[in-house]
């Protein structure tokens, strides 16, 4: 290593593994510098195995531009010119975390092919299982990722079998709703009608309590009438009385209606 550059120190990344890439010059500020000395992370940087994706980085923005230059920092990432400043901590956070989640999606896939492919009764194993990273990355690109999948003649084919099949199912998922919802209009109307009549008994039974509306047990429908006409009084605190008699547009105006009234007959009694 050596200083130039004012206070920033040269490190040459040397590593088979970096091909063309090997022998690529990067450069540390002091203050990172004096940090990485202290726990020996400079020699294992000097080899590019100090950071995930550190070759990556390198590779991208070499082919960006070959006279771009990495600055690793312990201040704020940011770029001056061809010289871009990388913060060493957030970089190695933020690529760690991402190389787990591949590594692991990897790891598994592996291991379930291994199984399957010794143990093929105790473990599956689907080829074309698309991984959670995958799946997300899809979305993130999606209409992107349509348009090129689009114009292979075969994946023409998938996309629109898939979109007829999805059609097809929201089409079955209405009818299905629409039925459900008819059923359920049927019962609630069921259900009135149970909740009606219901209330028509609970009124009989009340207007039998006054002796003048009954005769032989049957409610006397013109009597009804004629003493409503008085305002008489006792009806009035019957109904004043009895929450289901003052719903006169309700269950008492259809229980009038139903009471039989033959012309000629003041009593007729059901």
């Amino acid at each position: 290593m050596k200083k130039n550059r004012g206070n920033l120190i040269e490190v040459e990344v040397k590593s088979k593994s970096f091909g063309r890439l090997s022998g690529t010059k990067i450069f540390l500020t002091q203050e990172l510098q004096d940090s990485l000395a202290k726990r020996a992370t400079i020699e294992i940087l000097k080899q590019g195995r100090a950071l995930r994706g550190f070759k990556h980085l390198i590779e991208i923005l070499k082919d960006k531009d070959k006279n771009n230059t990495i600055i690793f920092t312990h201040e704020k990432t940011k770029k001056d010119g061809k010289n871009y400043y990388i913060n060493y901590e957030e970089y190695r956070q933020k690529t760690s975390s991402r190389f787990y989640t591949v590594y692991r999606e990897t790891g598994l896939d592996g291991a379930s092919f291994f199984l399957n492919l010794h143990f093929p009764h105790d473990f599956d194993y689907d080829k074309a299982q698309i991984t959670e990273t995958q799946l997300r990355q899809i979305n993130k690109r999606f209409p992107g990722v349509l348009k090129n999948l689009s114009e292979k003649a075969k994946n023409k084919r998938a996309l629109l079998k898939q979109a007829t099949d999805v059609v097809k199912q929201l089409r079955e998922k209405k009818k299905i709703l629409k039925g459900e919802i008819e059923n359920l209009k049927k019962l609630q109307k069921e259900s009135n009608i149970a909740l009606f009549q219901k209330r028509i008994e609970e009124l009989k039974s009340a207007l039998k309590k006054d002796e003048r509306l009954v005769s032989d047990d049957k409610l006397l429908k013109n009597r009804i009438l004629e003493l409503g006409l008085k305002l008489d009084k006792d009806l009035i605190k019957l109904q004043l009385t009895n929450s289901h008699i003052k719903m006169v547009g309700g269950p008492l105006r259809s229980l009038l209606v139903s009471l039989p009234c033959p012309s000629g007959h003041i009593k007729h009694r059901i």
